[in-house]
């Protein structure tokens, strides 16, 4: 729901004017920035793969990917502390009274003492847990946006000692309302569709692994219906008695997964240039499967271009019903709405973004993992800029888009209410407001890396993310490790601005910049001199540099130049046309509130005017809240969030009493 607006402005024609940026000063391009980069970077990639999925070194490195997968809370990864050997699971769903019974069993050797040591499991409406057969208690937590229980284990358990741990869940499986990652498994009634997958393990109905050690499961299901799993069927059992069929699977490689549809449906297949297999399973929309999954091996393309090729050699996307409120991205697919399948391709942003966005998240944190639980971003502020970028194949204009339309939201929220005025890195995972949560990790996020790919032109920032992944490749990461990736890449290319400072403040700092633009027009001889005075007023000083450009009446001419944001600054524009009006940040390449100097002077020309009225007329009734596109905090002159009729007193005053 995030991107509709934007994506039906954008696909019914809502143009957005870009006006051509000339170099800003101190950019020195260094000689082996301009050279592609380096020509064998796909093959070191792929060669760190093969010898990462090497039977040999699973063990060591599954410990090392353990730590997002299974831990306990705060302190160090629990992966250091022990091995897992094998992992068995049955579940049962019975569609007569709506419940899901799942039993899931891990063998595991101590590596070194254990105390206090947890596992961190996603419990339906009842629990039992056993270690080595004795019941065990569990504490539910909250965590990253997932109710979880946390399994202690009290007395400490000797190092080289081997246990089973055996968690069983019995309860209702209901699916109301969005589930994002806290809920393993669904049963909708009206599609009759069961999914069962997971982004951490062990979760409830957990048909994927992402650890790389054998993984045996058993899905019971309802006859006449169908399942699929992309692990390996090696054995399938009629229970005529009970009107039921029951399948196991075998998940021995890495980034194996997959989906139980518990409905017929259709796959539809095609292969990636890297030569990924990829399946798209749809129970309808049969004249659009072939064209989703050409799109799909579109996706993987663009992605192994911009960071890394895919790692695995299978790739899944499954549909599932429009209730389950959002797509969700995991390390072998991903799984879509409904109603992201039923249009053209091209018809409309928001539903080809859902499909970039997921699908991004199998390098971000599939390739790349996360283990700063306080720092989302890393993840779905990735997966967004992601998708943003892989729009642009669509709608030529749609980055601009995206940075006014959410620019605006965030900034005026922040502005007006402190919940959502968060930083990246920080605490914002963990409070209540869902809403604030989503707009600073996903597109707080998106905007902070799109401002850099601005600043520091598409190129050179491609090739840092490049970097970014290949030196993290399979590594744990944390916003330091990003900032000091980047700082290395970018710090040469820029005398204006370094890293490190655009960390402080836009990463680990909050609030957004608020300037305001005066602008005084004269006739000098045979010239025009227009100047501006830009003025940066809120409570925090921001250096990040901008650009003003100033539009001659004609529209036929647009000098532009770049100040560096952080003082109050002065400039002339001489022109033989006659001035029109000036404009922040012409292409929308940055977050910020600016308002004009003068009040009434929506349109920053140096004077209020019918053209301000007639902006006034195009914005009235505008909303942040709402995400209205035609709201803009210019012609918002007592920034109260939306555009009404004290706005318009503002312009009136200039020619008089208002008029009834």
């Amino acid at each position: 729901m995030r991107h509709l607006l934007l994506a039906a402005l954008v696909a019914c024609g809502v143009a957005f004017a870009v006006a051509p940026a000339s170099a800003a000063p101190g950019r020195v391009l260094a000689p082996e920035w301009q050279s592609p980069p380096d020509p064998h970077f796909a093959d070191r990639l792929r060669e760190a793969r093969d010898v990462y999925l090497q039977a040999e070194v699973r063990p060591a490195l599954a410990k090392q990917r353990l730590m997002e997968r299974l831990g306990r809370l705060g302190g160090r990864a629990s992966g250091d502390a022990y091995e897992i050997s094998r992992v068995t699971g049955v579940f049962s769903l019975d569609p007569g009274t709506q419940t899901l019974q799942a039993e899931v069993e891990i063998a595991f050797t101590v590596s070194e003492e254990m105390p206090q040591e947890s596992f961190w499991i996603d419990p339906f409406e009842t629990i039992e847990t056993a270690l080595d057969g004795e019941p065990i208690a569990y504490a539910p937590e909250w965590y990253y946006g997932q109710h979880l229980a946390t399994i202690a284990f009290d007395p400490t358990l000797e190092a080289g000692s081997t246990h089973t741990l055996r968690f069983i869940y019995s309860g209702a499986v209901d699916c109301e309302g969005s589930i994002i990652y806290d809920i393993p498994a669904c049963l909708f009634d009206a599609e009759a569709t069961v999914f069962i997958s997971n982004m951490w393990l062990p979760m409830g109905a957990t048909i994927y692994s992402d650890t790389y050690f054998p993984t045996d499961f058993t899905i019971t299901f309802p006859e006449g219906q169908v399942a699929a799993a992309s692990g390996v069927l090696t054995e399938e059992t009629e229970n005529p008695d009970a009107g039921t069929v029951t399948r196991r699977y075998i998940l021995d490689q890495p980034h194996e997964g997959g989906t139980i549809v518990a409905d017929t449906y259709a796959t539809y297949t095609a292969a990636s240039q890297n030569g990924v297999e990829i399946g798209i399973r749809l129970t309808g929309f049969a004249d659009v499967g072939d064209q989703w999954a050409d799109y799909y091996a579109r996706i993987l393309d663009d992605y192994a271009i911009d960071y890394a090729p895919y790692p695995s050699p299978i790739f899944n996307a499954s549909e599932v019903p429009d209730s389950i409120g959002a797509g969700l991205g995991y390390y072998a697919g991903v799984l879509i709405p409904r109603g992201s399948f039923q249009y053209g391709l091209e018809s409309d942003g928001h539903y080809n973004s859902i499909h970039a966005h997921e699908a991004a998240h199998n390098w971000f944190p599939g390739l790349v993992p996360v283990s700063d639980t306080y720092a989302p971003w890393l993840s779905e502020g990735f997966a967004e800029y992601s998708a943003v970028q892989h729009g642009l194949l669509y709608f030529p204009t749609y980055t601009a888009a995206y940075m006014r339309v959410y620019s605006q939201i965030l900034t005026m929220t922040a502005r007006l209410d402190d919940t959502y005025d968060r930083a990246l890195s920080g605490d914002m995972h963990i409070y209540d407001d869902e809403w604030a949560y989503t707009l600073v990790t996903y597109n707080k996020g998106a905007l902070a890396l799109l401002q850099l790919h601005n600043l520091y032109t598409e190129d050179a920032f491609r090739y840092a993310m490049i970097e970014y992944v290949a030196d993290n490749y399979y590594e744990d990461v944390n916003t330091r490790t990003l900032e000091h990736s980047l700082a290395a890449s970018l710090n040469v290319l820029r005398e204006d601005m370094t890293i490190e400072d655009y960390f402080d403040e836009w990463v680990y700092g909050r609030g957004y910049p608020e300037y305001t633009v005066e602008v005084k027009k004269e006739w000098d001889e045979d010239l025009w001199k227009t100047t501006v005075v830009v003025t940066q007023t809120g409570e925090k000083v921001f250096s990040i540099p901008q650009e003003v450009a100033l539009y001659t009446a004609d529209e036929a001419t647009t000098p532009t130049q770049t100040i560096s944001g952080a003082d109050d600054q002065t400039l002339v524009f001489e022109t033989v046309a006659e001035p029109g009006r000036v404009v922040f940040d012409p292409s929308w390449k940055t977050m910020k509130i600016v308002r004009p100097a003068l009040e009434g002077d929506a349109n920053t020309s140096g004077e209020v005017d019918g053209v301000d009225l007639l902006l006034y007329a195009y914005s009235a009734g505008a909303s942040v809240f709402n995400w209205n596109m035609a709201y803009s905090t210019a012609v918002d002159f007592n920034l109260d969030g939306e555009i009404n009729d004290d706005d318009l007193d503002v312009i009136t005053a200039h020619f008089g009493e208002a008029q009834e």
